[in-house]
């Protein structure tokens, strides 16, 4: 079972920090959503279309959607951007 908390960060650098705050982006005072059997890799394009009103095909064409922005030889958890901005 997928476990993601999806939240909004002010860029790249300000969500990967969230990775440093014990109990994540709910205590860094984020809003956030906390979701089951989502897979941000597989889902994001979709999600990202019902959280902002644009086209399914406008999100998953996006560069960085689904972009893996935390180091991931630092295993789990990981942080992916959605957007492009």
């Amino acid at each position: 079972m997928t476990l993601c908390d999806y939240f909004a960060a002010a860029d790249d650098q300000a969500a990967v920090a969230v990775l440093d705050i014990p109990g994540g982006p709910g205590q860094a005072e984020l809003d956030v959503v906390f979701l089951k059997n989502i897979d941000p890799v597989v889902a994001i394009a979709q999600l990202e279309a019902v959280m902002t009103g644009c086209s399914y095909e406008e999100a998953s064409r996006r560069p960085r959607s689904g972009q893996v922005l935390s180091e991931p030889e630092d295993g789990p958890p990981f942080v992916v951007s959605c957007r492009t901005h």
